[in-house]
């Protein structure tokens, strides 16, 4: 007699979820009566003798599902499937940003700090893309960069800017910060006043 087929409907290999509780849906083909489905050890919650289905909570990570099923004469199957759990959205951090700059400055360097629990990641400056790292493994690598990058400081004044990060599973982390464009301070030693005066009595 042979061993009874299963078939995943969901999740998808290499599925990603941004929540922990993932239910697994399927079927199992067998010639004779299936006696047991399993799902991750647990029975099958909802089975009818083909369809079955099943709602596991995982930790955030690389994870898989376990289906085994066995029918009335001791056959027994198993498959396994991979999936990525990403509950929780990057974070980031500046690092090293100058609250102002001088009048003459049109642009200027900027570092910031992204951690997430995986290493996929999408930085955006509003919605230009400014740093992409696509997923080194699917053994979940977490990612925690200082990322450097070049903004445009062109207004006198307030200048806003909005960094956005996009995890694996699209959580949308936001970070607003200024940089302000004005004329150097005076020395304090007055010297500046100074030309000021001797200017005026030339005149």
């Amino acid at each position: 007699d042979k061993e009874p087929v299963i078939f995943i409907d969901s999740p998808g290999v290499l599925s990603t979820h941004d929540k922990n509780e993932v239910t697994v849906k399927g079927r199992v083909e067998d010639d004779s009566n299936i006696t047991s489905v399993t799902v991750n050890g647990e029975p099958a919650k909802e089975f009818d003798g083909t369809n079955f289905t099943h709602t596991l909570t995982f930790e955030d990570g690389s994870q898989y599902v376990t289906v085994k099923a066995v029918d009335e004469f001791g056959n027994e199957m198993e498959i396994r499937r991979q999936i990525l759990v990403d509950t929780k959205a990057a974070t980031i951090t500046l690092v090293d940003v100058p609250k102002t700059v001088d009048l003459d400055t049109d642009e200027v360097e900027i570092t910031f700090n992204v951690k997430d629990n995986f290493d996929q990641i999408r930085v955006y400056l509003y919605d230009s893309e400014i740093f992409a790292n696509e997923m080194s493994t699917y053994s979940g690598k977490s990612f925690d960069q200082n990322i450097k990058t070049t903004v445009p400081v062109l207004e006198e004044g307030v200048n806003e800017y909005k960094l956005v990060v996009v995890d694996l599973t699209g959580h949308r982390t936001e970070l607003d910060f200024t940089i302000t464009k004005q004329a150097a301070p005076a020395p304090e030693d007055g010297t500046v006043l100074k030309v000021k005066k001797d200017s005026y009595s030339l005149n």
